[in-house]
């Protein structure tokens, strides 16, 4: 999940990059208004740390293996 997330933040960043020299400043204010960006940026972000967050959770207790 981190590399596609990676990947897809780091198009998102070079297209806005682009979009800075090549579109008018007010199509690029608007672009980067849309909440479909801040969205997925949050289900990425949710994602991540709910993965994280399940490691951290599994064996809490140093047993060396998964709970039931």
């Amino acid at each position: 999940m981190m590399p596609l997330t990676g990947l897809v933040f780091s198009l998102a960043f070079v297209m806005v990059q682009f979009s800075t020299t090549a579109y008018s400043p007010r199509l690029v204010g608007w672009l980067a208004g849309l909440e479909r960006h801040a969205h997925s940026l949050g289900i990425f972000t949710a994602t991540f740390l709910y993965a994280v967050a399940g490691l951290l959770w599994i064996d809490r207790e140093g047993t060396g293996r998964v709970p039931p």
